[in-house]
């Protein structure tokens, strides 16, 4: 009896150690598609002297980096985070975390950072992050 007990117990040791570690481990990076961000890229991609946006999911976080041959300015580094805010909100991120999580968003964040990319090499010069528990309003 003592033997089945301590099997059992074993067993759901196991199992809830699997769900813990599937619930909280990262995923490998996804390439996110998402129209107002595809917008959003577009539109820096255009009008501002930026060479690339990379904008990728690896639970629970969602990366933003935006990539230039020399560092971008204060004032346009505003504009394009002006440009951006409308988009980082709870119904948006709730969107993105559904579409490549499919888990609880209370513990989503947002990463963004602003690169200056040098002989191959990202040096990143500015980062942003932001939580669902500030309601994506922490943009320091």
């Amino acid at each position: 009896m003592k033997k089945a007990i301590k099997l059992i117990i074993t067993i759901i040791s196991i199992i809830a150690m699997y769900f813990a570690f599937d619930y909280f481990s990262v995923t490998s990076p996804k390439r996110v598609k998402f129209h107002q961000l595809d917008e959003f890229r577009q539109e820096v991609l255009e009008n501002y002297n930026v060479s690339e946006i990379d904008m990728y999911f690896s639970r629970p976080i969602l990366f933003i980096e935006i990539n230039s041959e020399e560092k971008l300015t204060n004032e346009i580094r505003n504009e394009i985070i002006e440009k951006l805010k409308p988009i980082i909100n709870k119904t948006n991120m709730d969107i993105i975390s559904e579409k490549y999580w499919g888990k609880d968003t209370s513990l989503f964040y947002v990463r963004i950072y602003f690169n200056e990319i040098k002989e191959n090499t990202k040096i990143k010069y500015l980062e942003i992050e932001l939580s669902q528990s500030k309601d994506y309003k922490d943009w320091n």
